[in-house]
């Protein structure tokens, strides 16, 4: 059995981790080794289960704010326009001088064929969805 640990995110509030099973020797006191069975460990969190409270859509939220007055979850213009000022020199350059093998790949697919191989190289493969 291949051992894999799982993390999900979700939009909502909610991750998820799944731990794969494996084997604990113990050695309690007075006794001989025990075996513990091999167990997965799924470990949930849902923020609006915990918290006891309506979770609301991103950009509800961001609406809300801005309409209070509160600009916290805003880009200023400044800022805008410094990170363009980084970012637009590197998007020419790529444009300018494109990859030869870039692995590019249709959407809604797997992903592109370099990174399976990637992953084979390794021993490894991706997890369906």
């Amino acid at each position: 059995m291949a051992q894999k640990a799982i993390l999900g995110v979700w939009t909502h509030g909610q991750t998820s981790l799944t731990v794969p099973p494996f084997v604990v020797n113990r050695r309690l006191e007075g006794q001989s080794s025990l075996t513990v069975p091999r167990l997965a460990v799924n470990l949930n969190f849902d923020y609006a289960k915990s918290f006891e409270m309506k979770t609301r859509p991103a950009y509800e939220r961001l609406l809300l704010d801005g309409l209070k007055g509160d600009l916290t979850l805003f880009a200023r213009s400044d800022g805008v326009e410094a990170m363009w000022e980084v970012v637009d020199p590197i998007i020419r350059r790529w444009e300018s001088l494109p990859a030869k093998d870039f692995p590019n790949y249709e959407a809604g697919s797997a992903g592109p064929k370099a990174s399976a191989d990637l992953m084979k190289a390794d021993g490894r493969v991706w997890r369906s969805i």
